[in-house]
């Protein structure tokens, strides 16, 4: 039986299970990420009409991994944009610099919980 980690939310849909963690590799050492990731859902999950929560889940654990290429954390954060409901959209927020392009997920004034400086390998990317 999988435990599972409860986000308190509109449906169960809305927890971060042991399955998204071992689908990202996450190992028990790294603990820290997993409380990262599960703080920042917990921040954001009401941003999405139930319908989109688990596709926003999916975009969230992409920005957190390791394992996601720059190119790969760039769709998901604006795929996780636009599944945000309009009036939150305004928290993401997207700036190129002369050597990469620096992604910021806001949850409220200078209070980031993702930051990323991405190097891509297509200009046309950004």
């Amino acid at each position: 039986m999988a435990n599972l980690l409860m986000v308190p939310g509109r449906s169960s849909c809305a927890g971060i299970d042991h399955t998204d963690f071992r689908a990202l590799r996450l190992s028990a050492e790294k603990g820290s990420s997993r409380s990262m990731i599960e703080k920042a859902w917990t921040a954001i999950k009401d941003w999405f009409c139930g319908t989109k929560v688990g596709a926003a889940k999916d975009c969230l654990l992409k920005l957190y991994s390791a394992e996601s290429t720059d190119a790969e954390k760039l769709s998901a954060f604006r795929e996780l944009k636009n599944l945000a409901a309009e009036p939150y959209q305004k928290h993401f927020v997207e700036r190129q610099e002369p050597s990469h392009l620096s992604i910021w997920l806001f949850i409220g004034p200078d209070a980031a919980i993702i930051q990323h400086d991405l190097v891509l390998d297509d200009p046309k990317q950004a």
